[in-house]
């Protein structure tokens, strides 16, 4: 969620930890400390690489992760209702197994909009 702004940037902190040559001697400013990340491996997340600014992309090696298919995104909402009974346990309250008519529809929202879904109806049910 880091935006490049005049305010609080962070871009600009990332500029200089993810350059091989700056890292060696990264001034972290908060802790006001030296820090030599030249042997620290960063991993970070994007929404949209292709809106990146060219200077932050040439740092970083980009890895595209595809979106689950029709029939994974089945077997991760099944697996979400099961072990949201488990962890709440309510197995002993509610079918193992969701509904023909509820599996598919909650199959089309990402996972994390499908795991809230599903607590909040579990919650709703138990009152």
């Amino acid at each position: 969620m880091a935006r490049d702004n005049s305010n609080d940037s962070v871009i600009q902190p990332l500029y200089s930890m993810f350059d091989r040559e700056q890292r060696k001697s990264f001034r972290e400013h908060y802790l006001d400390i030296n820090l030599d990340l030249s042997g620290a491996l960063f991993i970070s997340t994007t929404n949209n690489f292709d809106k990146l600014k060219p200077a932050l992309k040439s740092r970083l090696v980009n890895i595209e992760i595809k979106p689950p298919t029709q029939k994974q995104m089945y077997g991760i909402v099944a697996t979400i209702h099961h072990d949201s009974l488990l962890k709440m346990k309510l197995m002993p309250y509610f079918k193992a197994e969701l509904s023909p008519i509820v599996l598919p529809l909650l199959a089309q929202k990402s996972p994390r909009v499908a795991k809230e879904a599903i607590r909040l109806v579990i919650g709703q049910a138990c009152c």
